[in-house]
């Protein structure tokens, strides 16, 4: 038992502890503005990624591409942010993406993966790793009197 207290006391010493071996994941956020659509017009799919630290190289954003929906890049459609999460200020990119539904249903942008480099919080290795983007869903509706 005293062994083992040993090993426990020489780890903590060495700045080993439970919370510097979990790694810290990055947070993907996705908000659709508005929710809902008449066919023709435009709503705003803004992903921010966020990470402890900064970031190595650019996310590598996934592609929304929808069938009967024209998604685009607006000029100026990435930018810097940041966030505090848990009292430390956190890194992100922001990317906008403009979606106009081109018929009457309901599209759902899910299952889309990235990746994001950045350095280890306790340690400056470099990570990359592979995050989901949360799912949102985007109702377009044909207006009265336009449904033929």
């Amino acid at each position: 038992m005293n062994r083992l207290a040993g090993i426990v006391m020489l780890l903590i010493a060495m700045g080993f502890t439970p919370m510097a071996m979990a790694q810290v994941a990055p947070m993907v956020e996705a908000l659709l503005e508005p929710e809902e659509v008449a066919v023709g017009e435009s709503a705003m799919l803004r992903i921010t990624v966020l990470v402890p630290t900064w970031f190595t190289g650019p996310p590598e954003f996934p592609s929304f591409e929808l069938p009967n929906a024209i998604v685009r890049l607006p000029a100026d459609s990435s930018y810097p942010t940041n966030k505090r999460v848990d009292g430390e200020t956190w890194s992100g990119i922001v990317r906008e993406y403009q979606v106009t539904p081109m018929v009457g249903a309901r599209f759902r942008f899910d299952d889309r993966k990235m990746v994001v480099r950045f350095p280890d919080p306790d340690t400056n290795e470099p990570v990359e790793t592979e995050v989901t983007v949360p799912a949102v869903e985007l109702l377009s509706t044909v207006p009265p009197g336009a449904e033929n």
